[in-house]
């Protein structure tokens, strides 16, 4: 028994190990001697742990460091993180790596930085408090392009200070991620700096000029002076006023082997698809859900084409809206763009999706790549008796069964045996026994008939529509979902057939039920975004009872002797 306790022990504590993971990340890649960069190691456990720093300091000075720790809890789960933040210096120029960091039981991946030649400060600034300098990755780009603007701010006892983002005519600019700080020696002087940096995205060739950034502080240098811990504080000094220098791109139009065609600038573009359920054998009426994904580097999503999938015939096409989404790579916009269309197949036999094509322009060979999607074909296959029945009831079904029911009643009541007659007349008696008494009474109660509803044939084929619907709430599946709340509804009134989200809305008389169809309907196809829990619209339909009695309006009979007048009962 020990052992077996040991044994689950020692799996836990691996499971938990396994769990936990020790991180590293930078502020920047590309320093040079004598700048700093910070280091930060994050981890969700081992906080009586300390980071070895041993392997570290053989290419690095460790400045200092620092530990925080952060307590977060969503939707009920606990999560706790611990944070090292390490201030480095290197020691060399060229490409260095970062060793993997021990830290407990954990070891952080290697991190790769790239040591420049330090730079020169510029002539006649020697002497200066502060100096702006600004420079691009590219000065000739293609029009719509991504180019990085890269501001630095160096000063020394400065105050109350301000800086201006750049401008420019003709072209989109952003400004990329948070401000990076760090310190620098220049001319044996250690400087603060402050790095931002931008997006440019030129929208006309020919040329263009980036209007210079500006910064405005006080100079708190002196003997007297109060110098803040902090960057820029109001304080009494010298004011000064400091302009980057101007810059002017010769931006190179598209070139005339893609007039007329997408436009797509990047070093980097990549199209890729998935097909859900995966390897599965399709019947007519099962979804199929096509998601094609497109990433480029050096575009904003808005750039973004639209992947055109042509017409196809024997099919009901039920597109999602696409998600898009922008991420920062160092200083490169990395952006995506996701369609997700859900295809329900009409008819048995060959379903072929055609093929998806993009083609882009490769900014670093300067060639018109094409990029393809296959096309791909499933072999659909007839419809299950049981799936079909409910969809295809037509008038002539309804009367036949309510023939076949007629029969069966005839049938029954000519078996029925003499004690069945011989309570039927005793219960007939009573009846009238109890009118008379009723009418001895002067009045006659209202009496309420209620009409009974015929059995649902079809109660199989419409648990086996609800599981459709409980398995597309469950996976979040918008694109399935339509159709399988429509084929429930048509199981559910086949007499009216609902072909439309507000169609089911308006027949079931469960408020709460058509709310929920009609923000999914607004979900699916209005224009403004609408926050839908499908796990909320599941309860609703699961609850959902629909009416089977009919309450006929209650009626009150007119005393037999309208001259008696004696009390009720």
């Amino acid at each position: 028994m020990k052992k077996m306790f040991m044994i689950l022990f020692l799996s836990l504590l691996l499971t938990l190990t396994a769990q936990a993971k020790l991180t590293a990340t930078v502020d920047r890649n590309q320093i040079a001697p004598g700048e700093t960069f910070t280091l930060t190691l994050t981890t969700e456990a081992n906080r009586g742990a300390v980071p070895e720093l041993a392997d570290l300091e053989r290419n690095f000075t460790v400045l200092g460091t620092g530990q925080t720790s952060q307590l977060s809890i969503i939707n009920g789960i606990r999560k706790s993180n611990l944070q090292w933040k390490i201030t480095l210096s290197p020691k060399r120029s060229g490409e260095m790596i970062i060793p993997a960091i021990r830290m407990g039981n954990q070891f952080s991946r290697p991190i790769k930085i790239s040591v420049r030649t330090a730079p020169q400060q510029p002539k006649g600034q020697r002497s200066k408090a502060a100096y702006l300098k600004a420079t691009v990755d590219n000065q000739n780009p293609y029009v719509q392009s991504q180019i990085v603007y890269r501001l630095k701010l160096f000063y020394r006892d400065m105050g109350n200070g301000r800086l201006t983002d750049p401008t420019a005519n003709n072209a989109v600019i952003l400004r990329l991620g948070k401000d990076k700080r760090y310190q620098a020696r220049l001319s044996s002087r250690i400087y603060e700096v402050l790095e931002r940096d931008y997006a440019v995205f030129p929208q006309r060739s020919g040329k263009l000029v980036i209007q210079p950034a500006v910064f405005t502080g006080v100079n708190l240098a002196g003997p007297s002076a109060y110098r803040p811990a902090g960057p820029f504080f109001s304080q009494v000094g010298r004011p000064i006023r400091l302009i980057s220098p101007e810059i002017t791109l010769n931006v190179k139009s598209i070139p005339a082997a893609v007039q007329n065609k997408t436009w797509l600038p990047t070093n980097n573009l990549q199209l890729s698809q998935s097909w859900s359920p995966a390897n599965a054998k399709f019947k007519v009426g099962d979804p199929i859900t096509r998601t094609i994904t497109i990433k480029a580097e050096g575009l904003t999503a808005a750039q973004l084409p639209d992947l055109a999938q042509g017409e196809q015939v024997n099919v009901n096409r039920y597109p999602n809206k696409p998600i898009t989404r922008e991420t920062l790579s160092g200083a490169t916009i990395m952006s995506k763009r996701v369609e997700k269309t859900a295809y329900i197949p009409t008819t048995a036999g060959q379903l072929t999706f055609p093929s998806v094509t993009v083609s882009w322009w490769n900014t670093r060979t300067n060639k018109q790549i094409t990029t393809t999607l296959p096309a791909k074909t499933f072999s659909i296959l007839p419809a299950a008796d049981a799936s079909n029945s409910a969809s295809k009831i037509t008038t002539t079904s309804l009367v036949e069964k309510h023939n076949t029911q007629t029969q069966s009643a005839k049938t029954k009541s000519s078996q029925f045996p003499i004690w069945f007659w011989v309570a039927l007349v005793l219960l007939i008696t009573w009846c009238i026994t109890l009118f008379i008494w009723w009418r001895r009474s002067g009045a006659i109660k209202p009496v309420h008939t209620v009409a009974t509803a015929d059995p649902n044939s079809t109660t199989l084929s419409i648990k086996q529509a609800l599981a459709k619907v409980k398995s597309a709430c469950q996976q979040n599946d918008f694109a399935t979902l339509p159709h399988s709340l429509l084929s429930w509804a048509q199981r559910q009134w086949p007499d009216q057939m609902p072909q439309s989200l507000q169609a089911i809305a308006a027949l079931c008389d469960n408020k709460p039920l058509a709310g929920q169809l009609l923000l999914l309907d607004k979900h699916l196809y209005g224009s403004d975004e609408v926050m839908l829990d499908l796990q909320t619209l599941w309860t609703c339909i699961s609850q959902y009872k629909p009416n089977q009695r009919r309450s006929i309006t209650t009626v009150d009979l007119p005393p037999l002797y309208p001259e008696t007048k004696s009390p009720i009962l």
